[in-house]
């Protein structure tokens, strides 16, 4: 499949690169709200289920747009969406307002909202009935290793400002350079996800004329 499809290759490519650029964002925010804001470990939890929410609510409409049009257009434009949110949350410091983070939160929810479904339904519509449960299997791989990336890459950065200490309130500040360095990285990790699922765009219009 992947070999032979180069859509289906391009699509489980920028599942990979969303979960990677995705997946450790809620690790360093839950340390950001406890240490640098200063919440509670419930308070921080009710802030982040703004994202899962968000995305909850915007799963439906996404579902219908790739019902109009191109599910991968609506994924890659959904990748567009995280971009732009994690660019802004690489800019979060210690004296962020809640209510700009609450709106990092929501950016962050819309654009894996508008990416998940449609990427699922791209790639499912890119391979003959007989194939569903080995895209299927290909893609929770995908998935898994994208997480797996994500949080191999924070920890590295976590190692390189903090050493073996603890995230704490005298530390803070290395932490929220580490926290800035790892969604800068995310941010650009989005970017080349664009670029791969453009990419099967393309390959599906040239398919198809």
């Amino acid at each position: 499949l992947i070999l032979s499809n180069a859509v289906f290759a391009l699509s489980n490519i920028a599942t990979l690169i969303n979960y990677a650029a995705s997946f450790g964002v809620i690790f360093l925010f839950s340390l950001y709200l406890q240490y640098a804001q200063g919440f509670s470990p419930q308070g921080a939890g009710l802030i982040l289920v703004v994202q899962p929410v968000t995305q909850a609510l915007l799963s439906p409409l996404a579902g219908r747009l790739s019902d109009r049009w191109p599910p991968a257009r609506v994924a890659t434009f959904g990748l567009g969406v995280g971009a732009v949110g994690l660019m802004a949350a690489a800019q979060i410091g210690q004296d962020t307002p809640i209510e700009g983070i609450i709106v990092v939160m929501v950016i962050l929810g819309m654009g894996f909202g508008l990416f998940s479904s449609p990427n699922m339904s791209a790639i499912m519509s890119s391979v003959a009935s007989k194939h569903y449960g080995t895209a299927s299997s290909l893609v929770a791989t995908m998935r898994t290793q994208g997480m797996l990336v994500s949080m191999a890459t924070v920890t590295v950065i976590l190692a390189h400002y903090l050493e073996d200490q603890p995230v704490t309130a005298e530390n803070i500040a290395f932490f929220i350079k580490s926290m800035q360095l790892s969604l800068t990285l995310f941010s650009l990790m989005s970017l080349v996800g664009i670029g791969f699922s453009l990419g099967r765009v393309r390959t599906r219009k040239a398919g198809q004329g």
